[in-house]
């Protein structure tokens, strides 16, 4: 190998020497020698341990490889050894460097876990008109000219996995459909968004090859609304849990007297709990643009009420106030709202505003109420989950109903009562001393019956959670029976009897001849006028 490279020197000089008056030629003639000289292999002999030479290994200089017959610069192809070749990847291509392969990506893509991932740029979230709208705008660009989509979800609030330490969990993903023509700056909006929730975001593009691409995940968390109100939760524990969009319960809790307690309870109730102590209401915090009245007339049938938790009332609504003197002594009465923790004390503002407890622990409860409009909903929305409203016992939309009774305060109480609409709101609040609440099931949850709360049969049923009607229909109904009367939704008969002194015949109640015994006929086999023995019954 030394003679190899000495003769190689000395060829350089011999050139130089014959061609140094034209230098710049000389230089190009000796680099092509040195050149030619490294695609030849040096070769290597060593002797065995029988003292024979043979031919062990053929070398290259200047990190060529031996390949074939010769040494050749690594390439993708042949990256270390001869013939090991580099794979590439979609939106890229291979590298082979020292003597390593690699990957590298086309212009608008970048190296991600062995993959070309399109590069996303100037990714920017707008949520400014989010009280009004409940909604977001994302704007985004790319290098590469892609097709526009979204997805998005709920998850776990970040003070909850914090301070409970809850798992982190998710709703499912939210798709928004892609627009199909090419393009490097995107826009999309994120709609009907849950007040005070936590998101997770991911923008994406399909590129002119077809494959979809998602960025990193965006977290972002919605502020309250200029129409929030509160639906009651169909649970009450777990707290962090028992709302939709994977957000908190909001509670109000009413210490009720304690002196001879008498707070009841019937029907459907949701989450309400309910003892001898107190009264502990849970919400749900939502869109109240999500809600509108049932009917266009005025129908107290169809009137509802929702807890108030802006200062405005949605579109459609009235709002009305009722106020709890509670407990005198060893008050407890208090709230949760979203990311605070328990509120009691005297002047503490409830996070439930307008709701707010005053400087004695009494509450005032803020109400809407949905009377008419010109736009009625077909059925309540779908929250993922059960929940009810405050209604009338004869609430027309209900798929079951039920009320709560809260012994408040006799001694000089304070209860209050405000109301645009007092006789209406009264069927759903209660007014005087102590207070009824009446509760109504609206929406089932998944899996449920979509007509669920719609009437139902023709004895003024709602239809349940599982299809069924909550009244049965007689399958006889309005036929007749008795003397003259019709089969009633109960199965029984409107006329069953006749009057005194008369007989059903052949449907008909009529007054039937001769005496009417009480055991046995008059004694001379006739009756009179005026007869007044123990055993007869004479008719007039």
């Amino acid at each position: 190998m030394q003679r190899n490279r000495s003769q190689r020197r000395g060829m350089v000089m011999i050139i130089w020497g014959r061609y140094k008056k034209h230098w710049v030629l000389a230089v190009l003639v000796a680099v092509a020698v040195v050149a030619s000289a490294q695609s030849i292999p040096n070769t290597e002999y060593r002797y065995d341990n029988n003292g024979n030479l043979h031919q062990v290994l053929q070398t290259c200089n200047s990190g060529n490889i031996f390949c074939g017959d010769q040494c050749i610069p690594p390439d993708v192809n042949n990256c270390g050894t001869c013939g090991k070749v580099c794979p590439g990847v979609m939106n890229g291509y291979a590298t082979c460097s020292a003597p390593q392969c690699g990957l590298a990506c086309s212009p608008g893509y970048t190296l991600s876990g062995g993959t070309c991932a399109l590069q996303f740029l100037s990714v920017a979230l707008d949520i400014s008109s989010f009280a009004t709208t409940y909604s977001g705008t994302l704007r985004w660009t790319t290098v590469v000219p892609t097709t526009t989509r979204v997805r998005y979800r709920a998850v776990t609030m970040l003070y909850l996995l914090a301070n409970t330490g809850i798992p982190e969990t998710a709703d499912a993903w939210t798709e928004i459909a892609s627009v199909s023509s090419l393009s490097t700056a995107h826009v999309a909006s994120l709609i009907d968004l849950y007040p005070v929730a936590r998101y997770e975001l991911q923008a994406s593009g399909t590129d002119g090859g077809g494959s979809t691409f998602y960025s990193a995940s965006i977290f972002f968390e919605t502020p309250t609304g200029a129409y929030d109100v509160g639906v009651i939760s169909y649970r009450n524990a777990p707290w962090t849990t028992g709302c939709p969009a994977q957000k908190s319960l909001l509670t109000v809790y009413l210490d009720n007297e304690d002196y001879h307690n008498t707070n009841n309870r019937s029907g459907w109730i949701g989450g309400i709990g309910s003892d001898a102590h107190g009264t502990l209401l849970p919400f749900c915090r939502i869109n109240g643009q999500k809600l509108q009245a049932l009917t266009t007339y005025l129908n107290p049938a169809y009137e509802y009420a929702v807890l108030s938790l802006s200062a405005t009332c949605p579109n459609g609504s009235v709002q009305f106030w009722r106020h709890f003197d509670t407990e005198d002594g060893n008050n407890a009465s208090g709230a949760t709202a979203d990311r605070s923790s328990y509120a009691s004390g005297a002047g503490n503002t409830l996070r439930l505003s307008p709701n707010y407890l005053d400087t004695s622990y009494n509450v005032r409860l803020f109400l809407c109420m949905f009377r008419f409009s010109g736009s009625p909903m077909a059925s309540f929305p779908d929250l993922s989950q059960p929940y009810g409203v405050f209604a009338p016992s004869d609430f027309a939309r209900a798929v079951q109903k039920g009320w709560v009774y809260t012994d408040d305060e006799d001694t000089n109480t304070g209860n209050a009562y405000g109301s645009p609409f007092p006789s209406e709101s009264q069927r759903i609040v209660s007014s005087g001393n102590n207070t009824y609440l009446y509760t109504a099931q609206v929406a089932c949850g998944p899996g449920s019956a979509s007509s669920a709360g719609q009437m139902c049969g023709s004895c003024g049923g709602n239809v349940q959670c599982d299809g069924s009607c909550s009244v049965a229909t007689p399958v006889n109904l309005g036929g007749v029976c008795g003397c003259g009367g019709t089969v009633m939704c109960s199965g029984s008969c409107s006329m069953p009897n006749c009057p005194a002194g008369q007989q059903c015949s052949g449907g008909v109640c009529a007054t039937p001849s001769g005496c009417l015994p009480a055991g046995s006929d008059c004694a001379d086999g006739t009756c009179c006028n005026g007869c007044n023995t123990k055993l007869q019954i004479c008719r007039a």
